[in-house]
This record gives structure tokens, sequence and C-alpha cells, in this order.
């Protein structure tokens, strides 16, 4: 499937992106490639499913390496660093808190999970964000991620349903 980015802060240098590298590690070529093209921005289509199927959310915005700090890379990556398992990037982010985060290494080097912030390690209990159970696959590489994003589709009977909802003011 193909997509469109807007509100793009613009190609990216090949010396910006290996200024990033050097303080997180080498990025997988595809996620690499967008960078270097795009630097971050708003996508379309923008949702998506887990590997296993599930509906799971929608990208807000890819983050890019901006003076933007609600855009920025390096301010996602201090902000997150002691919340987020060691090996992971944040590379963009849903409507309601949470991350879509890029692994660096290890075995699963490229996959893309999601990060659910209302389920995180809880330090009080001594929980690790290794091994925090808010974390969900949703593809094994950056560019099957691209290719599986999907634009929302109303329910046929979505007017039905609005009818019946109560609004709160």
């Amino acid at each position: 499937m193909s997509f469109t980015i807007k509100e793009s802060p613009g190609p990216l240098s090949e010396d910006e992106l290996k200024k990033l590298e050097s303080k997180t590690s080498t990025l997988p070529k595809d996620y690499r490639q967008f960078l270097l093209k795009y630097n971050g921005g708003d996508i379309s289509p923008d949702c998506f499913n887990s590997a296993e199927g599930e509906s799971i959310s929608s990208v807000r915005s890819f983050l890019g390496i901006t003076d933007d700090s609600i855009l920025s890379l390096y301010h996602y990556l201090e902000t997150y660093e002691n919340r987020l398992p060691k090996r992971f990037l944040p590379i963009a982010f849903d409507s309601f808190g949470n991350l879509i985060c890029l692994s660096l290494f290890g075995a699963d080097r490229g996959a893309v999970y999601f990060w659910d912030h209302e389920l995180e390690a809880d330090e009080e209990d001594n929980e690790s964000p290794e091994t925090a159970e808010n974390i969900t696959l949703l593809s094994p590489s950056f560019s099957g991620f691209l290719q599986s994003l999907y634009e929302f589709k109303k329910p046929d009977n979505f007017d039905e349903l609005l009818k019946g909802a109560r609004i709160i003011k």
C-alpha cells in the first residue's frame, strides 16, 4: 500500500542521521531511508493492527530531527529513556500518549512495537521496562509496518450508533 506524508520537517541529511545513530545504534536500512526522505511527519493512511490482526490505534505523527519538541526524536529519547526497553527507539506516537517503537538490536532488530503507556511497568513494584506487558508486536520490519497501514472505515451502521450515543458536555 502506498502512503502520503504531510507536515514533514523536510529531508534529513546523512550527517544529521549519523549524529542520531551515534546516540542510539545503527538504524535499520528501511527506517534510515524513511528519515532521509521524510524526517517524520503525519502519514495517511494511519491505522494499524497488531501482528496478530487486532485493531490497535492510529499514528498521530512520526518523529524526526526537529526543533519542535512535540515531534523531536531527541526529546522522546530523553523523556522515555528509563521507561522503554533499552533496545527501543520511539519513532511515532498516537493520539493517546502511546508510542510506536523500533527495536534497534537483538533477535527482533528492525521490528516495530506498540508501547501502551496505560500498562507501563511500575517502578514502585520493581517492574522492568524490559519485561513490561504493555508491548505489542506490530510488524517484524518498518517497511512491513508502513505497508500494513490502512484507512479507518466507518461501520455501515455508524450514523445509527451515533443517534443512540449520549454526548457529555
